[in-house]
C-alpha cells in the first residue's frame, strides 16, 4: 500500500517543483530578470561612480536559443582623465558588469534548470581551483557562491540561485599604477562586488 502511495505521489511532487516551489535546490524562475533594475544607483555610485547602467538585450556568450537558455547583462563604467593643459597625466576607470543566465525548465536529456545551473556553477568553481586561481567561497548568497581574483585588477563573483547563474565582474584601471588593484584597491573591488551581489540576491529572493 505504501509503495503504491509513493508512486502516485511522485508526479505530484514533480509538478510542484516545476511550478516554482522552494526547495533545498532553490526556486525556479520563469524568466530572466532585467539586470539594470537589480542594482541601485546608490551602490554603483559608491563603488563605480555616478553612472547609469547599460543593458545588453542579447548576450551572445551566454544565450543558447536552441537549448532555451536566456540571459541579460548590464554594465556600469566610470572613466576619469586628469590633464594639464593638453597633456594627459592620468586615466582612472572602474567597470562593473552583472550578468544573469537563466536555464530552462528542462533540457532535451531531462535535466532540470536547477541541475543545469548547479553543473555550471560547480564546473566553473572546479576549473578555478584546478588552475590554482585565488578563490574563496562566500556564504549567504543563493545556493552557493565563490569570489575569484582573475589576476591583477579583475575580480569575479559567481553564484547560483535556483535555475539562475549570476556573474559579477569588477575591473579597476589606473594608468599611473597598473598594479594598483593589488593593494588597497583590490579590497575596494571585493567590497563592491559583494555589495552588488547581496543587493541582487535580495531582489531576486523578493521577486519570488
Amino acid at each position: 500500500m505504501l509503495q503504491r502511495f509513493l508512486v502516485a505521489l511522485l508526479p505530484v511532487l514533480t509538478l510542484l517543483a516545476a511550478c516554482g516551489g522552494e526547495s533545498s535546490a532553490g526556486p525556479f524562475y520563469q524568466a530572466v530578470p532585467k539586470v539594470c533594475d537589480l542594482v541601485s544607483k546608490q551602490v554603483t555610485s559608491s563603488y563605480v561612480g555616478d553612472v547609469t547602467g547599460k543593458r545588453t538585450d542579447f548576450v551572445a556568450k551566454y544565450v543558447d536559443k536552441e537549448g532555451g537558455v536566456t540571459a541579460d547583462e548590464c554594465s556600469w563604467e566610470h572613466t576619469q582623465e586628469i590633464r594639464s593643459g593638453d597633456r594627459l597625466l592620468r586615466t582612472y576607470s572602474r567597470r562593473l558588469t552583472v550578468a544573469v543566465i537563466r536555464y530552462p525548465e528542462k533540457d532535451d536529456y531531462g535535466h532540470t534548470g536547477t541541475q543545469l545551473a548547479e553543473n555550471d556553477y560547480e564546473s566553473t568553481k572546479k576549473a578555478a581551483r584546478d588552475t590554482n586561481a585565488l578563490i574563496r567561497e562566500e556564504p549567504g548568497l543563493g545556493q552557493g557562491a565563490f569570489l575569484q581574483n582573475m589576476g591583477g585588477p579583475y575580480i569575479l563573483l559567481k553564484y547560483r540561485r535556483g535555475n539562475l547563474i549570476v556573474e559579477i565582474h569588477s575591473y579597476f584601471f589606473d594608468s599611473t599604477d597598473p598594479q594598483a588593484a593589488k593593494s588597497e584597491n583590490r579590497q575596494l573591488l571585493q567590497s563592491g562586488v559583494l555589495a552588488v551581489a547581496r543587493e541582487v540576491d535580495a531582489k531576486l529572493a523578493s521577486s519570488r
